[in-house]
């Protein structure tokens, strides 16, 4: 049987311990490759990160690229993709490190909204199976059924870009559907992948901007 595969994105810039180890404190996938985006000052950082991710033993990869901010996390996907054979596995759960860009995003409003991704998205695989034993080729939260304005031809989206692949139907048009590798880029390929009715949402929070408010895990654990 292949296996579960849990792949993070990390930007070590602000707060980025303290994201990670909310992020990967209930982890129920097989593996977990982590890929870091280095910014100035790359040694100092990498031996930094290095010892940090070291606390996290079921990590069986650390990738390391150079930042260029205008390319977004789409650096990290085009690593995974040359560096890991996806078809080892059954499905691929890609999650980044929200809010440690910058100060001013690390904010009440930004942890709700990751720890409500976490929680479907990485905690509950279970529910993850289940779609995917269902027929839908992709997983997540929020689903948004327009593209941003830098690509608006894009026909759906997982507001904040934690996303769940089928790996069984989408391991080849991972590697070959075409997308932008901008700053939006990589959040807005998902919904190039499959049509819409492929796409499963196990929460929709009715948020219209989650950076501007908070959305506590009372509102949707145990319903």
């Amino acid at each position: 049987m292949k296996k579960t595969l849990l792949f993070y994105n990390l930007y070590p810039k602000v707060n980025w311990e303290e994201i990670t180890a909310s992020l990967l404190k209930n982890v129920p996938h097989d593996e977990i490759i982590v890929h870091v985006t280095l910014p100035i000052f790359p040694l100092f950082r990498k031996r930094k990160v290095i010892n940090e991710l070291k606390k996290y033993p079921n990590i069986k990869q650390v990738l390391f690229s150079k930042n260029v901010k205008k390319e977004g996390e789409s650096i990290g996907f085009e690593k995974l993709k040359k560096e890991v054979v996806l078809n080892n596995y059954s499905i691929l759960t890609y999650v980044h490190s929200k809010g440690s860009s910058k100060k001013r995003k690390y904010t009440k409003e930004v942890k709700d909204w990751t720890e409500l991704m976490r929680y479907f998205v990485i905690e509950r695989l279970d529910l993850t199976k289940k779609a995917f034993a269902e027929g839908y080729y992709l997983y997540g939260v929020n689903i948004r059924e327009f593209g941003h304005k830098s690509i608006p031809t894009t026909p759906f989206h997982y507001s904040g870009n934690f996303v769940s692949i089928n790996l069984t139907y989408l391991c080849e048009a991972l590697h070959t559907v075409a997308y932008t590798k901008t700053y939006f880029g990589l959040e807005m390929f998902w919904g190039k992948l499959c049509s819409r009715d492929k796409a499963f949402s196990a929460h929709e929070s009715n948020i219209v901007n989650h950076y501007e408010e908070e959305y506590p895990p009372e509102k949707y654990l145990n319903t």
